[in-house]
């Protein structure tokens, strides 16, 4: 048995997932480059794959990122320490590929506290919104000249087409956002439609103003995946007609937070060196010394770098430092460093076939 077929058997072990999903992920997801396994006595007994993102990091500003997928342990396995050295093996791989972040959102609540032991941080979060429809008002007019819907279709969904330029505009005129390439909307797409969801387009007197990914809630309602619209469009307002428009009684919709929300997914910074390099661009105006430590997996990872007008280098020589008496000084383990470089951009990941 080759290393896919071995990682698919032990994904149906460990993940309560259909054939046609598992058969998409491992058609369209699943590279061999990707994906990271240990072995034991000749059976595979932990996998995960690390997705090649990018992510914007700054207005106009973007860094290569990872997003941990399909992580699992096989179950004769748990509790040995197999999933904390896989991570650390992933890590370092995408240390040597250049990645800033690597980044995945925990299957249930329980599990923050394990990746937080590999350097993981909550900071991505979300605004959850509710809206329930009045079934008797009069359903949306189709030709009205204010708001219209249409269905997108998978071949609207390629490189350069008007729909992905709206969505990539959209996505990368936010302060930090994982962005979705074309490829990645075609997989997304096809996951839609296997849960008898889809997406809808929302228009405006001709001109496309919205992109809406929904699937049914099971209870009459649906819920909005991702909701991306154009400035001064009003959310509510769309939220109200899309729910006549797919005539269901309820809209759940997921939107960026700007303040404090729902936490959503988790960040671990793996290039120390160059995180903090791109951080002193964006901050032109500090100044000080950032010591890391507690980085096991990525030895390179530890010790102080000094940031001054944009740049940033590592210091081997403590007398350096000590040279540099009443500068900025500030000492962070992984997670409170990730927190901080990431700190008022609003952190924001979905469509990620969570």
């Amino acid at each position: 048995m080759n290393t896919k077929d071995a990682t698919r058997q032990l994904w149906k072990c460990c993940f309560d997932d259909s054939e046609e999903f598992v058969n998409l992920y491992f058609e369209h997801r699943f590279p061999e480059s990707v994906n990271h396994v240990l072995e034991q006595d000749g059976q595979l007994v932990a996998a995960l794959q690390a997705i090649p993102y990018t992510m914007t990091v700054g207005r106009c500003a973007q860094v290569p990122i990872a997003y941990v997928s399909g992580a699992c342990t096989h179950p004769d396995y748990r509790r040995q320490g197999w999933m904390r050295r896989l991570l650390a093996q992933a890590h370092r791989s995408m240390y040597d590929q250049g990645r800033y972040f690597s980044t995945l959102i925990p299957a249930h609540e329980g599990l923050k506290a394990y990746y937080a032991r590999s350097g993981y941080v909550s900071c991505f979060h979300r605004m959850v919104e509710k809206i329930v429809i009045n079934r008797h008002e009069k359903p949306v007019d189709n030709f009205s000249p204010v708001l219209t819907f249409s269905k997108l279709t998978r071949e609207e969904l390629v490189e350069n087409s008007p729909v992905c330029t709206f969505l990539n505009e959209r996505w990368s005129a936010q302060p930090c956002c994982v962005l979705h390439d074309a490829d990645d909307l075609q997989v997304i797409y096809q996951d839609l439609l296997l849960d008898d969801g889809g997406v809808v387009q929302v228009w405006e007197n001709g001109c496309r103003v919205g992109v809406a990914f929904w699937i049914p809630d099971g209870n009459g309602g649906c819920r909005v995946k991702e909701l991306v619209l154009a400035d001064a469009t009003v959310t509510v307002d769309v939220l109200m007609q899309l729910g006549h428009y797919l005539q269901v009684d309820s809209v759940v919709s997921c939107r960026p937070a700007t303040g404090s929300g729902e936490e959503s997914g988790m960040a671990r910074v793996v290039a120390v060196e160059a995180a903090l390099r791109h951080y002193a661009r964006l901050h032109l105006a500090y100044c000080g010394w950032i010591g890391v430590t507690g980085d096991d997996a990525i030895p390179e990872n530890n010790g102080w770098f000094r940031i001054e007008r944009g740049s940033c280098h590592k210091v081997s020589r403590a007398d350096e430092i000590e040279k540099s008496a009443g500068a900025d000084r500030k000492c962070f383990t992984l997670p409170r460093l990730t927190a901080w470089l990431l700190e008022g951009l609003h952190p924001y990941l979905s469509l990620m076939l969570d």
